[in-house]
């Protein structure tokens, strides 16, 4: 299953290869039946949301309409799945939280938000798995997805391809980090963490032309990703603690509701500096990075419309080739 492209062939035929592959691999973790596992609702998640990120990759080489009509189909196609997801962050969130902090949560009386919160996963599962026609519909969304992107007319390839396409989506990764740095908000950053999934994969993705520069950019994307994430899942939670009417021991909800504020100052402080090194770059000359990357990417001959005078670069050089920063 291709998950990578390492400058050589069509940047635009490999892109759709790997969008195609996610989309199969989220309609095969649905599987026939609608009792799903945790892990299968995560991967189909996961592969829905890549996929999602590949696209972005391909929109300059499809109308409009197409991008469009994929992106909403495959958005829809996950929100069945996200409401089972967002309760299990909720008791995911309140884990992790404990193990964090030890001994500061060994004292608090948790049990009756503990029961509710697996109630609430229960009454979710159940609520996902009791209709398998909507199961069968997904699929048969996903499969049309797949039977389309075969056919695709794709109206770029190469640089004019993949640049337009990372300016658009690092542009977003700043603005959204500006927005946040303009006023923090958990929808701001939940926008920012959205962006950056998309930046990250993208690098991810594009990683072989260059493992050296385009891997460390990808692992602060990811690490940055992780980040956002895990504060995201604990703003839920937060706003879980805040409305609930679970009869709880109030003193303990308290004091969680101060440790989850605490630990999201942390996790934010951590997630700006990150963003600090991986969006200072202003986008022009992030593209010129990424062009050079992609000019000295090791091809089997010249792409199309492009000058033959490039050099192809040894797979053994490839970490240690210097970038030009100007």
């Amino acid at each position: 299953m291709r998950s990578t492209w390492d400058g050589q062939g069509s940047a635009a035929d490999a892109l759709v290869q790997i969008f195609s592959s996610q989309v199969a691999k989220a309609r095969e973790c649905i599987g026939e039946d609608a009792r799903l596992t945790d892990k299968e609702v995560h991967n189909a998640r996961k592969a829905l949301k890549r996929a999602r990120s590949t696209l972005r990759l391909l929109r300059p080489a499809l109308t409009s309409d197409i991008f469009e009509q994929t992106n909403f189909a495959l958005r829809d196609t996950g929100q069945p799945l996200s409401h089972l997801r967002d309760s299990r962050i909720i008791q995911d969130s309140l884990d992790t939280l404990r193990k964090h902090f030890g001994d500061l949560t060994q004292q608090l009386d948790l049990r009756e938000l503990e029961t509710a919160l697996h109630s609430q996963c229960v009454q979710a599962r159940r609520e996902l798995t009791v209709n398998s026609a909507r199961f069968h519909e997904l699929r048969r969304t996903l499969s049309t997805i797949e039977a389309e992107a075969k056919h695709w007319h794709l109206e770029r390839d190469g640089w004019k391809l993949l640049g337009s396409a990372l300016r658009r989506i690092y542009r977003h990764a700043r603005v959204a980090y500006a927005r946040v740095q303009e006023a923090n908000s958990d929808g701001r950053l939940h926008e920012w963490r959205k962006q950056i999934k998309h930046l990250g994969h993208a690098l991810q993705i594009l990683t072989p032309m260059h493992p050296g520069h385009l891997g460390e950019l990808a692992d602060q994307a990811n690490t940055l990703t992780e980040y956002l994430g895990e504060d995201h899942d604990l703003a839920v939670l937060g706003k879980y603690l805040h409305d609930s009417v679970v009869d709880a021991d109030e003193e303990s909800l308290d004091v969680l509701e101060r440790l989850v504020q605490r630990r999201r100052a942390d996790l934010q402080e951590r997630a700006f500096r990150v963003g600090e090194r991986l969006l200072n770059l202003k986008t022009q000359r992030f593209l010129k990075q990424m062009k050079q990357c992609y000019m000295n990417s090791e091809v089997a001959e010249p792409r199309s419309g492009e000058s033959d005078q490039r050099i192809p670069r040894k797979k053994h050089q490839a970490q240690e080739a210097p970038l030009r920063t100007q």
